[in-house]
C-alpha cells in the first residue's frame, strides 16, 4: 500500500511537458531499467538453482517444483524452463521460462516451455534463410560477375559465413 502511495506521489510531481518533450531519453531510461531487472533475475535465478539457472547450466529443458529449489525463499514457486539456441551455431541466446506459485503446476509445463522454445527456434531458422536468400539475392543482382575460379564469400552482420565458392580448403 505504501509503496503505491509513494509512486501515485511520485507520478504527481512529474513535469509531464518534460516528458513529453525528452520522450526518447524517457524511454531510453525505461528500457535499461528493464534490461537491469532483466539481469538482476536471471542472475539471481542461476545462483539460486531456479530452473531458469538450472536450464542454462545443463542447456535442456528442466522443472523444479517447490521444495526441490536450493533457496527457501523461493520454495513456494515451481519454475520450468527452458534454452533457446541459435539455428546457425548451436550458443544458446535466450530462455523460456514459467515461473510462478504452485497452483501453476501441471506436469506438462516443461514440454511446454520445450515446445515455446523450438517454436522460436524455428522462428530464428526462417529468418536466418531469409536473410542468406536476400544477401545471396543482393550479391547475384549487384551485377559482379566472379570468374569461375574466384572465391566468392558472403557473411550476415554478425560475420558467420552465409555463402562460400572457392577458395582455399579450411
Amino acid at each position: 500500500m505504501r509503496l503505491g502511495l509513494f509512486f501515485i506521489a511520485m507520478g504527481m510531481l512529474l513535469d509531464w511537458r518534460l516528458v513529453r518533450m525528452q520522450w526518447p531519453a524517457v524511454v531510453i531510461l525505461l528500457v535499461l531499467v528493464l534490461l537491469a531487472k532483466l539481469v538482476v533475475v536471471a542472475g539471481v535465478a542461476a545462483l539460486l538453482g531456479a530452473s531458469a539457472g538450472t536450464a542454462l547450466r545443463t542447456g535442456r529443458p528442466t522443472i523444479v517444483h517447490a521444495s526441490e529449489h536450493f533457496c527457501q525463499g523461493i520454495k513456494v514457486w515451481t519454475c520450468a524452463a527452458a534454452p533457446i539456441r541459435d539455428p546457425v551455431d548451436g550458443v544458446m541466446v535466450g530462455l523460456v521460462d514459467l515461473s510462478g506459485s504452485p497452483s501453476i503446476f501441471r506436469p506438462h509445463n516443461v514440454a511446454m516451455v520445450a515446445a515455446v522454445a523450438h517454436r522460436i527456434e524455428t522462428s530464428l531458422a526462417e529468418r536466418y534463410q531469409a536473410r542468406r536468400a536476400h544477401l545471396l539475392e543482393a550479391f547475384f543482382d549487384s551485377g559482379v560477375t566472379p570468374a569461375q575460379d574466384d572465391a566468392v564469400l558472403i557473411l550476415d552482420q554478425m560475420g558467420r559465413t552465409m555463402y562460400l565458392r572457392g577458395g582455399p580448403d579450411i
